[in-house]
């Protein structure tokens, strides 16, 4: 599993049209996704009165690359939802490597070493993000494929 999925499309057309193309499409009125597209990046959400946590957004860089345009990035919760995944894995790590220490170093003085049950705990606090990511991506998942037919439908209709 990916904790951020990635994403690339090609397009014959040069980046500047690509750019031009995305921004024009934000601005419909019936537009599926908002965002924002400047310099050579695009950001895109989907398009909804209440979008739900674990809605995901694609942050993407636009460029040339052998005379086309190439858009690569990553689909990614929004930024509060990332971080607070990333706070709760750092804790989890963090106080299971001292519960750990601190559990060595009372089997070493011939205490009781209560403290390695943070061991287990924290690798089953490491599996519970792991599956909460995991559910909040098969929750987004139809959000991904708007975002990802978004591009596609606006560039494709001339390329063939």
């Amino acid at each position: 599993m990916q904790l951020r999925p990635s994403y690339q499309y090609q397009s014959r057309r040069d980046a500047e049209d690509v750019t031009e193309r995305l921004r024009e499409a934000l601005h419909e009125p019936n537009a599926p996704c908002r965002g924002r597209v400047r310099e050579g990046r695009i950001e895109l959400i989907v398009n909804d009165e209440k979008p739900h946590f674990w809605a995901p957004e694609l942050r993407a860089r636009i460029y040339e690359e052998d005379e086309c345009a190439v858009i690569r990035g990553h689909f990614a919760p929004k930024p509060d939802t990332w971080t607070m995944f990333l706070a709760i894995y750092a804790a989890t790590i963090f106080s299971t490597g001292v519960g750990t220490v601190f559990g060595l170093a009372q089997w070493q003085l011939g205490s009781s070493p209560w403290a390695l049950w943070t061991l287990p705990l924290g690798v089953a606090g490491v599996c519970g993000v792991w599956l909460g990511a995991r559910m909040g991506q098969r929750l987004g998942a139809d959000n991904m494929g708007t975002l990802q037919r978004f591009i596609e439908d606006t560039l494709r209709p001339d390329e063939d």
